[in-house]
């Protein structure tokens, strides 16, 4: 069976046309992020940030503290461990190729510590930022 074409060109009775076509379009999207709180210095992604460094510390290796001692947020979008072994246990290898023995204080401490953080907390971590974004947004 074969489709109908429409014909939009044709009016009805009053002359008018028989269709209408309404433009949807966001404003600027950078705008619309900075008015809800999540462009890249609002209040929505630094409280994000600060959510992933409080519970980042569960998954790090630890002995003597000091790679946690040693970590900053420098921008909004980023948080930075500094040492001279932070690279190393957060990639699982040692200079030489060799695999990192994570023999430590911290049970769930290994490499890769920010995909095994977002494995075991991600979905709780979310549920936070959407409530704080519902609050932010209210006001």
């Amino acid at each position: 069976m074969a489709r109908k074409k429409r014909d939009y060109t044709a009016l009805d009775a009053n002359g008018n046309k028989k269709f209408c076509t309404v433009n949807v379009a966001f404003n600027d999207l950078q705008f619309v992020a900075q008015k809800l709180g999540v462009s890249r210095d609002g209040p929505v992604q630094n409280y994000l940030t600060d959510l992933f460094m409080q519970n980042i510390v569960d998954f790090m290796p630890r002995e003597s503290g000091l790679l946690i001692s040693k970590m900053s947020k420098p921008y909004s979008t980023k948080v930075r461990v500094q040492g001279p072994y932070a690279r190393f246990l957060f990639f699982g290898l040692k200079k030489d190729g060799t695999p990192v023995n994570y023999d430590n204080d911290n049970p769930q401490g290994t490499s890769h510590w920010d995909r095994r953080m977002a494995a075991a907390r991600g979905a709780s971590i979310a549920s936070q930022v959407k409530a704080y974004a519902r609050r932010v947004n209210k006001k």
